[in-house]
């Protein structure tokens, strides 16, 4: 398909116009190919915020779990930016919760750093992985680097529930 198709899509979905981004997957513009800047439509929307875009691209087939070269996924993509919504709704389309971004930055570790508690515990409820390190700190270590002590209780419990298995 058209390459230009394409680049209009990611465009219009960055900008969160919902009813050009259906006008051009009408035409057959290809909503998982990655775009010269590495992503795909659906992480440009999930970066951008746009619930009722990512909605859509997921309804007409997006895959949540394709990545960039570098690892980064639509999800990481919403952790990152702080777009929770958007983070819950990849994660209950299926979106890889165990992903991690070039060097073992993973999609909790961005959680940690910008989320909530909410999301945090979605994360881990659909698997996300408590026994992770980066940059030499497990999980929990990572929490307190980041200020993160609301967190705490939370990852605490769910590591402790999971060792005693």
């Amino acid at each position: 398909m058209s390459r230009y198709l394409n680049k209009q899509l990611a465009t219009e979905a960055r900008r969160g116009r919902l009813d050009r981004v259906e006008e051009l997957l009408a035409k057959g513009a290809d909503l998982n190919k990655l775009a010269s800047n590495g992503n795909t439509t659906l992480m440009s929307a999930a970066y951008a915020g746009h619930y009722d875009v990512v909605q859509s691209l997921l309804q007409h087939g997006a895959d949540p779990n394709v990545t960039a070269n570098d690892g980064a996924s639509a999800l990481f993509w919403a952790c990152i930016r702080e777009h929770e919504p958007v983070a819950e709704l990849l994660i209950a389309a299926g979106a890889d919760v165990k992903a991690k971004r070039d060097s073992d930055y993973s999609v909790l570790n961005a959680a940690i750093s910008h989320g909530s508690l909410a999301l945090v515990e979605s994360l881990i409820k659909a698997g996300a992985s408590l026994d992770h390190r980066w940059l030499k700190m497990d999980i929990l270590q990572y929490a307190e680097w980041c200020e993160r002590h609301d967190l705490i209780p939370l990852l605490k419990s769910k590591r402790w529930r999971r060792i005693r298995r």
